[in-house]
C-alpha cells in the first residue's frame, strides 16, 4: 500500500490516481513492465508488406522492418515466415516490373504494335 503524496489518503500501488484528491500516484506511474511478462500484440507490419508485395520496393521496405521486428521478440504473434515471403515476393515482383518496363520501353522504340491505317 502507499500514501497519496498531495493528502495522504492510503490506495493500492497499482491505482494510478488517488480516489480521494484525484492526484497522480507517482509510484503507479513509474512502475517498469515486468521482463517476464510475455509479448504482447500482433506484428501488422508482415501483413503489410506482403499487401504491398505487389507493387514491389515498397513492400520490400516494410516486409524487411516486419523481418526485423518479428526477430526482437517483442510480438505475442510475430508472423515471421509471412514477413519473409512478402520479402521474397517484393524481390521478385521488382525484377517483374523492371523487365516489364524494358519490355514495353523496347516494343514502343521499335514501334511494336503500332497500328497502321
Amino acid at each position: 500500500m502507499s500514501y497519496c503524496e498531495k493528502c495522504g489518503a492510503q490506495m493500492d500501488d497499482t491505482t494510478r490516481f488517488c480516489p480521494v484528491c484525484g492526484a497522480e500516484n507517482t509510484a503507479a506511474a513509474a512502475q517498469v513492465v515486468d521482463p517476464n511478462q510475455p509479448p504482447q500484440g500482433l506484428n501488422v507490419m508482415a501483413i503489410v508488406g506482403m499487401g504491398l508485395s505487389f507493387i514491389g520496393i515498397p513492400g520490400i521496405i516494410v516486409s524487411a522492418i516486419a523481418k526485423k521486428r518479428a526477430k526482437s521478440g517483442q510480438y505475442r504473434n510475430p508472423l515471421g515466415p509471412l514477413a519473409t515471403a512478402g520479402l521474397v515476393v517484393s524481390i521478385l515482383m521488382t525484377i517483374f516490373w523492371i523487365a516489364y518496363i524494358i519490355i514495353i520501353g523496347v516494343a514502343v522504340a521499335k514501334g511494336i504494335g503500332q497500328i497502321n491505317y
